[in-house]
């Protein structure tokens, strides 16, 4: 065999590699695009955090999920062993109307927090699913607070989103209507610096939920999780190559 038959033979060789490569390239495009099922909102987006309420609707079927309100006020009440009082601007999380999201949790983790007892003020990328990582747990608040300045007998500033002024910050929440099948999504939050008299907190920037129960999803992403990178499918070809090539090579020296 002459040196431009074994040249020729190779350049055949790589063609068919490379067609395979392409191939193995568009069906894991392909079958991730399949699985793919974040569901982002497409409209309504981004909104200002005010003192009015404004529903979240994860799923698009017309009924909230989520509530995010803002509300100015002073409050007082005692009882026979305490007293508290409250006067300022506050902006929350609270359970919507859906049915389907009857139960609504939210993660904390103290990594992130003014107040480990509020809604965590994720960075982009953080996993949101049945497994959390670090310090990070699922709490059910009747109100999640986002943010708050105010005077008080607590915290003067509740919330942890005002720690991160004009900085996209991630909310990651579940909610279920048995407890048992949980949707994961997040909602993206910019707050304004302090402090918040005009009643403008800051602005909900987009919000996502994972349709597939008890699967998760990327704070800011709205791919599904995992997805196989498409280098894979190059690196298999590569692989399929330099295997091919040698054993051609041991075949014609033998």
């Amino acid at each position: 065999m002459d040196k431009k038959e074994t040249l020729h033979e190779k350049n055949e060789l790589l063609k068919k590699v490379g067609k395979y490569s392409v191939a193995a390239g568009a069906a894991l495009l392909t079958g991730n695009m399949a699985n793919a099922a974040v569901q982002a909102a497409t409209s309504g987006v981004p909104f200002t955090i005010d003192y009015n309420q404004h529903g979240i609707d994860f799923d698009g079927d017309g009924l909230f999920e989520v509530f995010v309100n803002g509300d100015a006020r002073f409050s007082s009440w005692s009882s026979s062993s305490s007293w508290f009082s409250y006067s300022g601007n506050w902006a929350y999380l609270e359970s919507g109307s859906d049915p389907d999201a009857a139960y609504f949790e939210v993660i904390q983790h103290g990594v992130y927090a003014n107040d480990s007892y509020d809604p965590a003020a994720l960075p982009l990328n953080h996993l949101i699913g049945p497994t959390l990582s670090g310090t990070s747990y699922w709490s059910n608040s009747f109100y999640a607070t986002l943010m708050s300045t105010g005077s008080g007998i607590y915290n003067n500033n509740d919330g942890n989103f005002d720690m991160y002024p004009n900085e996209t910050r991630y909310v990651g929440i579940r909610f279920s209507s048995d407890e048992t099948n949980w949707h994961y999504g997040w909602i993206a939050v910019q707050a304004n610096p302090l402090p918040y008299s005009s009643g403008n907190f800051g602005q909900v920037i987009n919000y996502a939920y994972e349709t597939e129960v008890n699967k998760p999803i990327l704070a800011g992403n709205s791919v599904t999780v995992p997805l196989l990178p498409i280098a894979s499918a190059a690196g298999l070809g590569l692989v399929g190559l330099f295997g091919a090539l040698r054993a051609r090579r041991k075949k014609q020296t033998v």
